[in-house]
């Protein structure tokens, strides 16, 4: 049975989704684990700022992957582990 171009491209899609979220969530741990993470310096506010802006990140690659999930619930029937990355 061949896949529907449309659902092909949905798992396509949710694989990149899923490897920009682990790299999201990656660098998101980085930042938070910095030491200077919890001070009030400049750098300290630059460090919170841009762990904010990488929660929004990975907040809206879920919300994403969720919304695809609802649109083609056939991605979850095969291929589920071809598309986690491989870290």
């Amino acid at each position: 049975m061949t896949e529907d171009a449309d659902v092909a491209q949905a798992r396509a899609l949710r694989a990149e989704l899923r490897r920009h979220a682990w790299d999201l969530a990656s660098r998101l741990a980085r930042v938070e684990s910095l030491p200077d993470a919890t001070a009030w310096s400049e750098r300290a506010r630059s460090m919170r700022r841009r762990a904010r802006e990488l929660r929004r990140d990975l907040d809206e690659a879920r919300f994403l992957i969720d919304q695809l999930h609802a649109r083609f619930p056939s991605i979850d029937a095969a291929g589920a582990s071809a598309d986690t990355p491989s870290y």
